[in-house]
C-alpha cells in the first residue's frame, strides 16, 4: 500500500497536493482540509489549524489568510475574522484581538483601524492634547 500523505494513482504513489491530506497508508484519494485548517506542503498527513489572527474560509486551502485591519480572529481554527466592536480598533493585520479605546472614549463606527478614531463619549470633551475626557 501507499504511504500516509500519498494516494494511489494509476498504480503509482503520488503525494497529496497542498490543502489535502491522506492520514493513513493505502489511500485512493486525498481529503481536503476543512475550513479553519490547512496543509501547507505536499504529502501532508494531517491538517493544521490556522493560528489566532488568521483564517481559512473554505476547504482545501494551503495557507491561512491574515485578518485585515479592523478585524481579528481570537482563536485557532477560525473560518472568518470578527469585526472590532464599538470602543475598540484594530491597528494591525493578523490581529488576535482588538485594542480598547482609552477610558471614557468610544469609536463612532465598528471596524476602526486607528486610535485617532477614539473620541470622547457624548456629553464629554477633551480638555487638551493628551488629556482625558471631561
Amino acid at each position: 500500500p501507499v504511504r500516509a500523505g500519498t494516494y494511489s494513482r494509476d498504480e503509482r504513489e503520488e503525494p497529496c497536493l497542498p490543502g489535502y491530506v491522506a492520514p493513513a497508508p493505502g489511500a485512493n484519494t486525498c481529503a481536503p482540509c476543512v475550513a479553519g485548517s490547512v496543509a501547507v506542503a505536499p504529502g501532508a498527513v494531517e491538517c493544521e489549524l490556522c493560528q489566532p489572527g488568521t483564517f481559512a474560509d473554505g476547504w482545501g486551502f494551503s495557507e491561512c489568510r491574515s485578518c485585515e485591519l479592523g478585524r481579528f480572529a481570537g482563536t485557532s481554527g477560525a473560518t472568518s475574522c470578527d469585526i472590532c466592536d464599538f470602543g475598540y480598533y484594530g491597528p494591525s493585520v493578523g490581529a488576535s484581538e482588538c485594542v480598547r479605546c482609552p477610558s471614557g472614549m468610544v469609536t463612532l463606527r465598528m471596524a476602526e483601524t486607528n486610535a485617532t478614531a477614539c473620541v470622547c463619549q457624548e456629553g464629554s470633551y477633551m480638555a487638551g492634547p493628551d488629556a482625558s475626557c471631561l
